[in-house]
């Protein structure tokens, strides 16, 4: 290449650089509350990166032309049985592919179905700050393509772990030879539960992660044993790339790193080189952690074992290692640890026998760097295999590596692909035969129980976190369950507040905690006389049609049982009218709350403590005979055997009627202190009568506390903005919007519907949230601040 044509290629390079960075911060300004005002679309930089990647591709060819011939050799045929064979065994799993999904599986194919909607894109996994969204946006991609379904998300994982198939065997080709590549493929094709469940992997996307982690040796091998030092920007974009996309990364990065070093020693120039481009691939997550303040680097490097080592944390580490292709008995678990570490002895016994260190050794080196930093971290003190999955990129390597010393070389590799043979049928069929028994029948339980929680015609459901996001995800969000443990995407509980006509829960009886959770649930419901429906189906258990809402303290705290309070009389005061009520017998605790309510008209509660006589005042009605009910709650958990409804005759109102000027009719719910104040809080249709005379230069005001708190918290993946349809009369005003926290509302009265005499004003907000800790019984819309008349 000519100085001329270097100069343009790097003047290209810069470009298509800058066109990238642009990109992704327009791509993923919506994540961060001071750049969602940035006026420009991400399809700009996005058609100029286009554009400038297709002239340096136009000008790569014109200087050394391709030849576009493809030759079917031999090392194409052992890739093409390969890929058929880990095909054939991994169809009857995508066969059944609801089976193959959890809550954790679920979020990562939801994330991609809602960017592929046109939805914020997160940069990491919902309601985290690690785990990249790389191959969500894959998904989302092939989403767009052939529209979104969980047999499609497990078909890209899988094909994602196809692709790694491909570049570990020609790699290891390369290192090694054609046979032993292909005996350490043989591995791969044999379902071992854990490989089956990495492979198909979308909560952690640990198929791409092999995918890069396979590339980023693929590209340390060219230029650290073939020069190939025009690959170290490449190099550095991908491990960027990968570091992103999960953070357990970092091991590829450090192997890598040791083989650069020993390639470079002190040529800084290509550290820098190399650093600069793994920022670019790591482009989202730095802005990320710079404008967040660092809390990816604080969880990577915290908890309390951290850089500790210790015996328990080698036992566990030992454990899920054979955990990964052995399910016993001890003995072959103890030949199977003699194989592993003779491997990484051989492996570098050979490297170092000659004048430096020979690239065979990357494997080893890969499989000591694993377990230094996984021993050292706070996460090998958790009981959770998956972090392991990513040393199945060099297990099998360092098996075969064994028997390298072996000749002549057909016995080498009949004896590893034997090893293999009888690890698989002698250790780990059984388990991954009742893998495969399990997963079909997950697969049939929840197409049986969506399509009956279908059939009730209740779109929204609570049910506790291994449920609620897989059927989101299973059902295509037609229907909503709302964790009632951990919540990842509040969308869905905000959702179900908002909307729900009835309450609805979702059991799993897999457990004896939840089985007795469910009955208990049950028992409580129909000891206080609630109206419900229920459905069994294999272990999964519903409860519809619940009238009114069962709280998160209502389960824990319900009432002992249905206080009888009746209505005594109504009498009229001089400024509304006051209804006396009695109970049949006393109330020993408090905790309950009396309603009243004029269909229509007005709704008023007052809590009621011990006792026996009550009262709660109400506005006067337009009519003297009126319909009536009234009805007790418990801590907002609503009582039906409480309900009574009667047709009254309400005593006149006296001549010196002396109403207030503002009349609260519906909606005013509990005070509660929010940001040092104390308001009440509203629900989501709030309605009050102003009976002062009101002039054309009036104005009604309300001063009004949205708590969302939808632009500053990171967790609100959307552009959610509060908002409420004002009515005069039961005629339509306008529409109000409310930033997060306090809000001026100001209503005009110089125009029809306002009339003369009494005017309703009505207030129907968009959302509407269970948000107190302390009282968590009320669905909360905005707090009131304050509200007068001009």
């Amino acid at each position: 290449m000519n100085l001329q044509s270097r100069r343009t290629s790097n003047i290209s390079k810069i470009f298509q650089v800058f066109f990238y960075a642009l990109f992704v911060v327009l791509w993923f300004k919506g994540n961060f509350p001071l750049l969602r005002t940035i006026p420009f679309t991400p399809a700009v930089p996005f058609a100029g990166l286009a554009i400038i990647t297709a002239i340096r591709a136009f000008l790569k060819f014109r200087s050394s032309p391709v030849k576009l011939k493809f030759k079917f050799n031999k090392d194409w045929g052992i890739i093409a049985l390969i890929l058929l064979l880990s095909t054939a065994v991994h169809i009857p799993f995508l066969v059944y592919n609801f089976g193959l999904m959890d809550s954790d599986e679920a979020i990562p194919a939801l994330q991609g179905k809602h960017i592929a909607e046109g939805k914020l894109p997160t940069i990491f996994y919902y309601s985290a700050r690690f785990q990249g969204s790389l191959p969500q946006h894959y998904y989302a991609l092939l989403f767009k393509v052939f529209g979104y379904s969980v047999f499609l998300v497990k078909l890209a994982a899988y094909l994602a772990f196809a692709a790694f198939l491909v570049i570990q065997f020609l790699l290891l080709k390369n290192i090694f030879s054609r046979e032993f590549a292909a005996v350490v493929s043989l591995f791969y094709v044999f379902p071992f539960h854990n490989l089956l469940l990495s492979s198909f992997d979308v909560g952690s996307g640990f198929a791409v992660v092999f995918l890069l982690g396979s590339l980023i040796f693929t590209l340390t091998y060219k230029i650290y044993d073939q020069g190939k030092d025009q690959l170290l920007q490449v190099l550095g974009f991908i491990m960027g790339l990968a570091f992103w996309t999960h953070q357990i990364s970092i091991v590829f990065i450090l192997t890598s790193a040791v083989f650069l070093l020993l390639r470079y020693k002190l040529r800084f120039i290509r550290y820098l080189t190399l650093a600069l481009f793994f920022a670019v691939g790591l482009l989202p997550v730095l802005i990320s952690e710079i404008y967040w303040n660092f809390p990816l680097i604080r969880w990577l490097f915290g908890g309390e074992s951290a850089g500790v080592l210790s015996r328990a944390k080698m036992i566990r580490a030992a454990k899920f290692l054979l955990e990964l292709f052995s399910s016993g008995p001890a003995f072959a678990n103890a030949v199977y640890l003699v194989v592993l570490f003779l491997g990484i002895i051989v492996l570098i016994f050979q490297s170092v026998k000659k004048a430096g260190f020979r690239i065979s050794g990357l494997f080893a080196v890969y499989f000591l760097a694993f377990i230094a930093v996984y021993l050292l971290s706070d996460f090998s003190n958790l009981e959770i295999i998956r972090y392991l999955y990513i040393l199945y990129v060099g297990l099998p390597v360092l098996f075969a590596a064994a028997f390298l010393w072996i000749k002549p070389k057909t016995l080498r590799y009949a004896l590893t692909g034997l090893l293999f043979v009888l690890t698989f049928f002698g250790s780990s069929a059984k388990t991954s035969l009742a893998y495969f028994q399990s997963v079909k029948e997950h697969h049939r339980d929840l197409k049986a129980v969506t399509a009956a929680m279908t059939a009730t015609g209740e779109r929204y459901w609570k049910g506790h976190y291994w449920i609620s996001y897989l059927i989101n995800a299973e059902s295509k969000e037609r229907l909503i369950v709302a964790s009632t443990t951990v919540e990842r995407y509040p969308l869905y509980q905000m959702a179900y507040d908002t909307e729900s006509a009835h309450d609805n829960y979702v059991f799993l009886r897999d457990t004896p905690q939840q089985d007795r959770q469910a009955q208990e649930f049950v028992d409580m419901l129909g000891r206080l006389g609630k109206k419900f429906g229920t459905q069994t189906i294999g272990q999964w258990f519903l409860v519809y049609g619940i009238n009114g809402y069962v709280f998160q303290k209502n389960i824990y705290f319900p009432p002992d049982d249905v206080p009888n309070v009746m209505l005594d009389r109504v009498e009229a005061a001089e400024s509304c009218l006051v209804f006396r009520f009695a109970a049949k017998n006393p109330l020993l605790t408090g905790g309950f709350r009396l309603h009243v309510e004029i269909p229509g008209y007005c709704s008023s509660f007052t809590p009621i403590g011990p006792g026996e006589r009550f009262s709660i005042r109400i506005p006067y009605p337009p009519e003297r005979r009126v319909h009536l009910k009234y009805f007790l709650d418990f801590q907002g958990f609503y009582l039906d055997p409480s309900l009574r409804e009667v047709d009254y005759d309400l005593p006149p109102a006296p001549a010196a009627l002396n109403r207030e000027p503002v009349e609260l009719l519906a909606g005013f719910g509990p005070r509660e202190s929010f940001s040092g104040k104390n308001w009440p809080s509203l629900e989501k249709e709030v309605s009050f009568q102003v009976n002062k005379s009101l002039g054309e230069t009036s104005k009604i005001t309300l001063e009004l506390f949205s708590p969302f708190y939808f632009s500053a918290d990171p967790w609100w993946h959307g552009d959610f903005v509060q908002e409420a349809d004002i009515f005069v009369n039961s005629q339509f005003d306008k529409k109000a919007r409310f930033g997060d926290g306090h809000n001026v509302l100001t209503i005009d009265c110089r125009f029809p519907p306002f009339k003369s005499g009494a005017n309703i004003i009505t207030l129907k907000f968009k959302y509407a949230m269970v948000l107190s800790i302390k009282k968590d019984h009320w669905k909360t819309a905005a707090y009131l601040e304050g509200l007068k008349i001009d």
